[in-house]
């Protein structure tokens, strides 16, 4: 859990800075293709009054450009190949902490929001890192990038946040089916990826539940009031198999225990619950529920239960009605956005 959780801004953003390389000099092709870019975006951008800067190789050096009032809020843009972005992929600080060095932000107070784009469209658009420090890579046609980066810099939404109980290896495929649900809506979004963050379980009224509450209480506070909240619980969590009245009570005793938790934090905190989504996923559902379906007299008000299957390592929701039903629930959140 990081200890900051300011996302990226939403406001509309003026300046677009271009990034060369922090200290090295480029290869030819890449250098090239940052230069072609340049060319691209300007004419276009500045007739939408975006400024296009070009930091050039070596700008994180003594000889790098000077650094002017507002840069720190601009967007910056690294144009990359297929190896440079899988480096940067696996290492975002890479870029990262060359380029809050040279804003002279040695806190980690405010979110710098960068790009990285692959010259040859490739790629796969994703967040790697950790709040703040998250780099955005977005895939798309060259003749798409300008619309692409307009988009982004008058961005006035932001995605929900998707908090997931115990996000670990096991239960990384529902982590990650929900992340591709919930961007599949939010394409209207900058970031189009929505943030994913785990917080621990409770299996009672009081087990752990100062340690979930403070994950909840953080995450609530920051994202709440912009692109909303989706709380994720699911039955993996549960301990021995049970037969299947067993398993609906302790799935329903768990939902009661959050929505306690959740009710709580929200007045706490301030925020309408129409801010949250909050979801409760069975795993396999229609083998460990009599029917396949959660009983409509068993479900907690302003709770939504879908059922998910495992497909070798992934998962997917079981039917299109639990499909539909959260795109509903994305939307709403997105449409409550000012």
């Amino acid at each position: 859990m990081p200890e900051d959780l300011d996302p990226m801004s939403g406001s509309t953003v003026k300046k677009l800075i271009l990034l060369g390389e922090p200290l090295t000099r480029g290869r030819d092709e890449i250098c090239e293709a940052r230069k072609n870019t340049e060319e691209q975006l300007k004419p276009i951008l500045s007739s939408s009054g975006i400024n296009v800067v070009y930091w050039d190789d070596g700008w994180a050096g003594k000889l790098g450009p000077s650094v002017n009032t507002g840069d720190e809020d601009a967007l910056f843009l690294q144009v990359v190949d297929e190896d440079a972005a899988g480096i940067i992929g696996d290492q975002p600080d890479l870029l990262t902490y060359p380029l809050r060095r040279k804003l002279g932000q040695a806190d980690l107070g405010k979110t710098i929001q960068v790009v990285v784009w692959r010259h040859d469209g490739g790629g796969t658009a994703m967040q790697t890192g950790q709040a703040p420090e998250i780099v955005t890579f977005i895939s798309c046609t060259r003749a798409d990038l300008p619309k692409r980066i307009k988009s982004i810099c008058n961005a006035q939404r932001q995605p929900p946040v998707i908090s997931l109980e115990r996000y670990t290896e096991g239960n990384k495929p529902i982590g990650d089916t929900l992340v591709a649900i919930v961007a599949a809506s939010t394409e209207r979004c900058d970031p189009p990826i929505p943030p994913l963050w785990g917080f621990e379980p409770t299996n009672s009224a009081d087990e752990d539940i100062d340690k979930s509450r403070l994950v909840i209480n953080k995450i609530l506070s920051t994202y709440g009031p912009k692109g909303g909240v989706i709380v994720a619980i699911h039955d993996l969590s549960l301990n021995a198999p049970m037969d299947a009245l067993a398993a609906l009570n302790a799935i329903r005793s768990r939902m009661m225990n959050y929505e306690y938790l959740l009710s709580d934090e929200l007045a706490a905190v301030g925020i309408s619950p129409e801010r949250i989504l909050k979801l409760a996923v069975v795993m396999n559902m229609r083998e460990v529920l009599i029917g396949g379906e959660f009983p409509e007299n068993y479900k907690i008000e302003g709770w939504e239960v879908v059922g998910m299957e495992r497909d070798n390592e992934q998962a997917r929701l079981t039917n299109d009605t639990d499909r539909a039903l959260l795109k509903r629930k994305v939307d709403a959140l997105l449409d409550a956005q000012t």
